[in-house]
């Protein structure tokens, strides 16, 4: 993933002719012949057939032309910087509007005999005529121009946002490479701990280890489980916490029936458990309690951690001790769902510390 975030680059593929552009071309042109006639008929007292067939014509060496200079430099000079397109749609403009005026006549000559357009104007006034043509083409292109950019920008604003979302998903599986060893270590110092004590204990713990390090493994690779894995998960770790501590651990769990098949990433409440019970429990003489609450409210999934010990300093809170647990959570939380979905901590009554965060359900 890191390889495709370091290539992932906005390039832009050249622009292609589509039916939409077509109709709209059709459109434009449609509208511009309706108008240049009515416009020849009212000033120029020009009998409307022939004002329309001479429009028609007009329109369809202007159209033609068009088309050639938008393939060459829209379309295969497209990666040019803008002073170089400039240059040549100056150079481009005088070759339309020459081009233009040459080809009607001849055409109109050819169809209609050149002494209908004599008198007019188009021949007395040709220099107005073809200024005017060459300010059609800059003003057809400054709409083209216009369309492609908005074009570019909404292709800028998805890949953007295709970048990021693979930035987040990088940086999600760099907070689950932390979380595993940092779990696996502090297990494994509870383990080390009865290792003297109670040798069948010490197996039935290794035992537990071996269940939740197959679900930590997996977590890599799968984006979402169960929650009811997840509670499993976390009973196991109490459960291997439990010989340590003995009576100075208790432990509640309750989630509200609707949500045990709802999906979330796996060990995102764990690490809160975990550091609630080596913050919070574990330092405390007399121990204490942690519970574990998980409700339904309007379309969110609330989890709040209670524990009844010494409560967690700000500095484990902040992430300038060893909570990498709680810090890594909440930066996997935020990066997925957003910092409305980030940890909240506050002291319950009975000194100890209530962890709540909030998920959208089905997010």
């Amino acid at each position: 993933m890191n390889q495709q975030i370091d290539t992932l680059e906005i390039e832009f593929s050249k622009p292609r002719i589509t039916w939409r552009g077509i109709g709209l071309v059709f459109f434009i042109s449609l509208l511009y012949v309706l108008l240049y006639t009515g416009a020849l008929s009212y000033a120029e007292n020009v009998p409307f057939l022939s004002a329309f067939i001479g429009s028609v014509l007009s329109t369809v060496i202007k159209v033609i032309l068009l088309f050639g200079n938008w393939y060459f430099i829209v379309r295969e000079c497209y990666k040019l910087s803008g002073w170089k397109k400039l240059i040549l749609h100056i150079l481009a403009g005088i070759a339309f509007a020459i081009a233009w005026y040459y080809s009607y006549l001849i055409l109109f000559d050819l169809f209609f005999g050149i002494e209908y357009l004599e008198g007019g104007g188009f021949i007395e006034n040709w220099i107005w005529v073809v200024t005017s043509a060459y300010f059609e083409y800059g003003i057809a292109f400054s709409i083209i121009h216009v369309i492609d950019s908005i074009k570019k920008l909404r292709e800028r604003e998805r890949q953007a946002a295709k970048l990021q979302e693979l930035s987040n998903q990088q940086q999600i599986a760099n907070l689950k490479a932390q979380l595993n060893p940092h779990f696996l270590f502090n297990t494994l110092n509870s383990i080390n701990a009865m290792v003297s004590r109670d040798v069948d204990k010490t197996r039935d713990m290794i035992a537990r280890l071996s269940d939740m390090l197959r679900y930590s493994l997996q977590s890599f690779e799968n984006e979402k489980v169960a929650l009811s894995e997840e509670i499993g998960f976390i009973e196991k770790y109490l459960q291997l916490e439990k010989p340590r501590l003995g009576d100075r651990l208790s432990y509640d769990i309750n989630v509200d029936r609707e949500l045990h098949g709802v999906e979330i990433p796996p060990m995102i409440i764990q690490p809160i458990v975990e550091n609630a019970v080596k913050h919070g429990i574990s330092p405390s003489p007399e121990g204490g309690k942690v519970e574990v609450n998980i409700t339904h409210q309007n379309e969110h999934m609330v989890v709040e951690v209670n524990d009844t010990g010494c409560g967690i300093s700000d500095s484990v809170i902040k992430g300038n001790s060893n909570g990498i647990g709680i810090r890594n959570t909440e930066e996997h939380l935020q990066k997925r769902y957003g910092e409305e979905s980030g940890l909240a901590f506050s002291s319950n009554e009975k000194g100890g510390t209530n962890v709540r965060f909030k998920i959208p359900i089905g997010g």
